[in-house]
């Protein structure tokens, strides 16, 4: 079974903007959407499949190996972050399994920055068993 994590850096000015942005949120019609989900193309995510972390942007490194399956990718995403610099303070994960949930994360090639306070830092793939 093929498991990606992909990774985003953003910057908010407080974790309830943060929280806001993430979480999905129902018009009146009862449709779902959420400010993330928007920008990334209106995929659709399985919110238990996302983790983020805020933090003071000289910290956003020392908080890596809370994320799941760090273990698999912790020095390359580590690697990425240092040489891409700049005041993040926030690291955003969606993992998805192939064929299953998140499937899109497997079909989109992310690049850049889709929006002014966010940019692609890549994805990671890694096998378990299933």
């Amino acid at each position: 079974m093929t498991i990606r994590c992909a990774f985003w850096l953003a910057r908010f000015e407080t974790e309830e903007e943060l929280i806001n942005y993430i979480e999905y949120h129902h018009d009146a019609a009862g449709a779902a959407s959420s400010p993330l989900d928007d920008v990334l193309g209106k995929p659709g995510f399985d919110e238990e499949f996302l983790e983020c972390v805020y933090t003071d942007a000289d910290d956003l490194l020392e908080e890596l190996e809370g994320f799941t399956y760090s273990e698999h990718y912790e020095d390359q995403l580590r690697e990425r972050l240092v040489s891409i610099g700049g005041n993040w303070n926030t690291l955003l994960m969606i993992s998805g399994v192939e064929g299953d949930t998140n499937e899109w994360l497997f079909e989109n090639p992310f690049t850049g920055r889709p929006a002014e306070h966010l940019m692609f830092v890549g994805s990671f793939d890694l096998e378990e068993e299933a």
